[in-house]
């Protein structure tokens, strides 16, 4: 099972990668994410797991964003879990490479959530997505 969440993991990346190479952003080509790191929690018990049963997407990210994940540009979690108002995904906007509590709070903002309890097949789409609002697009 972990093979198999690294595997997905590492294949919607890729087809983001596929996404955002083929755009322009203002002469800004050749945008690329990577998995840098990861953590797996099965169980809401387990030892050094930040997330509550909430169903409450705002609530997931917020308790993402209190992890110290400094070393990295974006820290984003994949959850099967339902979210109220079918939240797909949910993310900070405009927040790539914001130090842990360099805004409000102690929090960072450069995360982002994606739940996979949404059609497999949109599960790429919806982290694409969320990482635009990280890059700074909002909604048209």
């Amino acid at each position: 099972t972990r093979n198999w969440i690294m595997t997905m993991l590492e294949k919607q990346v890729s087809m983001v990668n596929e996404i955002y190479r083929k755009i322009d952003f203002d002469g800004i080509k050749g945008i690329h994410f990577k998995i840098a790191a990861t953590k797996i929690w099965t169980t809401s018990t387990m030892v050094h797991n930040p997330f509550d049963s909430s169903d409450d997407a705002n609530v997931f990210l917020e308790q993402l964003s209190k992890m110290k994940t400094g070393k990295y540009c974006l820290s984003y979690a994949w959850t099967y879990r339902s979210f109220l108002k079918a939240a797909q995904g949910l993310a900070f906007p405009c927040f790539v490479c914001t130090k842990f509590g360099a805004r409000l709070y102690d929090m960072a903002h450069n995360t982002g959530i994606v739940s996979f309890m949404i059609p497999r097949a949109q599960w790429h789409l919806t982290l694409a997505h969320e990482l635009a609002h990280s890059l700074g697009s909002g909604h048209d």
